[in-house]
């Protein structure tokens, strides 16, 4: 009898323990990760862990009807199911979910059902059984994405009772009934929204459809929808969407959508100056901009033209049905908004992102009073041809918005941030300028307290101009905490410094400074990390090229002082012998009566103005400098021998002197014997001075003298203000240079043609 108790008692919890094991056995080709299971086939039959909350079934039968077997219980846990159908072009697919056939899932709170009726099937047999959510009351989300082919009646007809999925909260339509571009007619919509608006909706997804929108309808489900998206959606018409609001929505999503016909909606955002303006703006925009956050990414194209306000117009926004609070704008092809709207009601706290457009210009007053914009993002926009082109509306189109905390001019290909353009942004904690071509960032002491975040990467920085900062961040960083008690951090990654040993103060701050981050710089080609190496190179390169640099100096002024030293001994040996010279040619002069030191020759006409005005002061000034009183002067009239040929007398007082004076005016030009005159002392090569009495044309002069004009310097004559005859240069300078030449040619003993 014992024997047989404890058989019997092996067997129950032999078959018990068995029981408990296929609980927690995972199915065949599923994997088992914590509370998850993932599978490549139908599993709704079989058991699964107790542990399985979540569960993603992938399957290619094409024969199947969903039933779920009451055998087992376990399921009941499942919170999430995920269905995706996957099958070869070509496949007749036959695929139910029959009445009741998922109520065994009690906890489900989201059911995903896609990919059943692609495009690549021949045939698709697929519906959704009136009663196929029957139980599920638990579900928040179904989703529904991704069945091109299954039409929009199967879930109206799915959802028509009240008590079918009565705590759904989401529904995701997106990529549905796509076949033949058959769309969501207006009465379906209407429909759908029907069936839903018993049911505290919050999201509708609708993305990738081709549908009609009568927007009003929407205010069925406007005291709980927050969330309504459209992404990539081609709405072939819109209706009755005139002065349309709806209170609950915080989110709209129209990125990507196309809007048709566009012509209409095209004149609906076109902004005039008269007087209808905010009738115009409300009846077309009310519903778009009476949401809480707004997409509306990549929806106008560049073509017939790009979105340009151009105009300059001040719009009194007064009136407004505005809510929008955070605003992207992002690739819509804009230009220019050269515009303002004045008493926008913007939201406190506002962002927008307008990054990804064409912006060159922007009104310095786009939105007045802007004080409640927290954000704005102008990233990879053209806003450098405002910089050059408009540069002062550049410098302060930022001063409206006082309460900004955060801007984005990043990939802009601005050069040069104006020190006052955030003199007014007083609040601000990040400022992003990074993919830039600015060589110098300044920040002002009053930003210093606020900014957080200053993000420079990707420039041309080789200059940081961060005086003010470092001289703060110098002192102990406990007393350098900011008032919101975050430390400033400039990121300058991927920008090259240029690094000199003038600047060396700046790569030591930047080395130890826990507030910058990143930072290479460029010391004779070499690039170098300012956080690990950068200083000590520089330091060792300067320190040796400071020796190289005294050694070099200290050379230089050796050989520059040598070099003085031989000029002013070769400057003094020239003077003396120049003086020698001088005194020599005076020793000559004086033991021959008839040697001169200079022979002037002119023309008659000229012999009053040539005797009265040249002769006895030169003659004057050579007896100061030389100390010897006498005629150093030969004239024809003082010192030509009387009865002898005129010819042989100039050849032989020519001969007899050491320099040969010309005294040019109109009348010695068109002499003869002057011109002979020229020539014979051309040929004798003597030093030759001309002195001008009057202006003479270069036409007018005789062929040599226009040569000697354009080679050799000369004097010339000219009347004072008082009317007093002067030359110029003076009586002092002419003196010396007959005395130079002369002592020149006579020391060489060879005539040169010398010209003054």
């Amino acid at each position: 009898m014992t024997s047989l108790t404890g058989i019997f008692i092996w067997i129950y919890f032999g078959g018990v323990r068995s029981e408990v094991a296929d609980r927690n056995l995972c199915p065949e080709v599923c994997e088992c990760e914590g509370h998850v299971l993932r599978c490549n086939r139908m599993v709704l039959n079989e058991p699964i862990p107790d542990s399985i909350t979540e569960v993603l079934l992938t399957t290619s039968d094409n024969w199947w009807n969903t039933k779920m077997s009451h055998s087992f219980p376990h399921w009941s846990n499942v919170i999430k199911l995920d269905i995706t159908h996957e099958y070869a072009a070509g496949d007749t697919i036959y695929f139910h979910f029959l009445n009741n056939s998922l109520r065994p899932l009690k906890q489900l709170q989201y059911l995903g059902i896609h990919g059943f009726g692609s495009r690549s099937a021949s045939y698709i047999d697929y519906v959704l059984h009136a009663g196929c959510f029957t139980g599920l009351e638990n579900v928040k989300t179904l989703n529904l994405s991704g069945n091109s082919h299954l039409e929009i009646y199967q879930v109206i007809e799915a959802l028509k009772e009240v008590n079918t999925l009565p705590s759904l909260e989401t529904i995701d339509l997106s990529e549905f009934q796509l076949l033949e571009n058959v769309p969501i007619y207006r009465n379906e919509f209407s429909a759908l929204v029907s069936v839903l608006k018993s049911r505290s909706i919050k999201t509708i997804i609708m993305d990738y459809t081709h549908m009609e929108l009568p927007i009003a309808e929407l205010r069925k489900l406007c005291q709980t929808l927050e969330k309504f998206s459209l992404r990539k959606t081609t709405i072939i018409a819109v209706y009755e969407f005139d002065h349309v609001t709806c209170e609950s929505l915080k989110v709209l999503d129209l990125s990507e959508a196309a809007i048709v016909p566009y012509e209409d909606f095209i004149s609906s955002r076109m902004l005039t100056s008269d007087t209808w303006f905010i009738e115009i703006f409300n009846t077309h925009f009310s519903f778009i901009c009476g949401t809480e956050t707004l997409y509306y990414n990549e929806v106008l194209p560049s073509k017939p033209r790009p979105l340009s306000f151009e105009n300059g117009v001040v719009y009194n926004a007064t009136g407004i049905n505005w809510r929008v609070k955070y605003m992207y704008f992002r690739r819509n092809f804009m230009e220019n908004f050269n515009v303002s709207f004045k008493n926008m009601p913007l939201i406190p706290g506002s962002e927008f992102d307008v990054s990804f457009n064409n912006i060159h210009y922007i009104h310095p007053k786009s939105l007045d009073p802007g004080h409640y914009i927290r954000k704005i993002n102008l990233a990879h926009n053209r806003l450098h041809e405002m910089e050059r082109n408009n540069p002062l509306d550049f410098k302060i189109f930022l001063h409206t918005f006082t309460d900004l905390e955060d801007i984005n001019l990043a990939y802009n290909q601005i050069s040069e941030l104006s020190s006052g353009m955030f003199s007014k942004n007083t609040k601000l904690k990040e400022i992003n300028v990074a993919g830039n071509r600015l060589k110098t960032l300044s920040i002002k002491t009053n930003l210093i307290l606020s900014l957080q975040y200053l993000d420079a990467v990707d420039n041309n920085l080789e200059i940081i101009d961060l005086k003010e900062i470092s001289e703060i961040y110098q002192r102990p960083f406990v007393e350098a905490i900011l008032t919101n008690g975050a430390n400033l951090i400039i990121n300058i990654t991927g920008n090259e410094l240029k690094c000199t040993c003038e600047d060396t103060r700046v790569i030591e701050w930047i080395r130890d400074s826990p507030i910058v981050r990143g930072g290479r710089c460029v010391y004779e080609d070499e690039k170098l990390d300012i956080k690990r190496n950068a200083f000590k190179k520089i330091t060792d390169y300067c320190k040796k090229k400071k020796f190289q640099q005294s050694l070099i100096i200290g050379v230089c002024i050796s050989i520059t002082l040598f070099y003085l030293s031989a000029i002013c001994i070769a400057l003094a040996v020239r003077y003396k012998k120049k003086q020698h010279l001088i005194v020599e040619l005076l020793r000559q002069l004086k033991t021959n009566d008839e040697h001169f030191l200079a022979f002037v020759s002119y023309c008659s006409e000229d012999t009053d103005f040539v005797m009265s005005h040249l002769v006895n002061q030169l003659n004057e000034e050579i007896c100061i400098k030389t100390k010897v009183r006498c005629d150093h002067i030969c004239t024809g009239d003082r010192c030509f021998r009387p009865g002898f040929p005129v010819i042989n007398e100039i050849m032989t007082k020519m001969e007899n002197s050491a320099v040969i004076i010309f005294v040019i005016s109109l009348e010695f030009c068109n002499k003869t014997w002057c011109h002979i005159e020229i020539k014979e002392a051309y040929e004798l090569q003597k030093p030759i001075i001309l002195i001008f009495r009057e202006e003479v044309d270069l036409q007018d002069m005789p062929k040599l003298v226009e040569k000697l004009f354009h080679q050799n310097t000369r004097c010339k004559f000219e009347r004072d203000i008082d009317g007093a005859w002067r030359l110029q240069p003076s009586f002092h300078v002419l003196a010396s240079s007959v005395l130079e030449l002369a002592a020149v040619n006579n020391k060489t003993g060879t005539s040169k043609n010398f010209v003054v």
